[in-house]
């Protein structure tokens, strides 16, 4: 996982749940965020196309929840996923708005 991927993901989550409540671990090359018995991970695939005679880089991200894994649009629609599935898990919204 890159830096900034790690710096906004954890803002997001931070929005929902206290550190203490999910956990963030990297397996075969997915990064599974982990609240309970629930799970969202992502994937970033990267490889290399001869294009001309010349390699070009290509990201893909990828996108599991609920087992169901779908192709996501850059690492922003990983976010938006992520904060519609963070949504649903916790029906009272940001955990700032909880604390009243």
């Amino acid at each position: 996982m890159l830096a900034s991927e790690h710096t906004e993901i954890t803002k997001v989550l931070k929005k929902y749940y206290e550190k203490e409540d999910y956990s963030l671990v990297k397996r075969r090359g997915w990064v599974y965020i982990e609240i309970g018995e629930k799970t969202f991970a992502f994937h970033r695939k990267k490889t290399l196309q001869l294009s001309q005679g010349i390699f070009e880089e290509r990201i893909q991200y990828f996108v599991r929840m609920e087992k169901e894994v779908q192709p996501a649009n850059g690492f922003p629609e990983v976010i938006v996923k992520l904060t519609q599935w963070l949504k649903k898990l916790n029906q009272f919204g940001p955990y700032e708005s909880n604390m009243g």
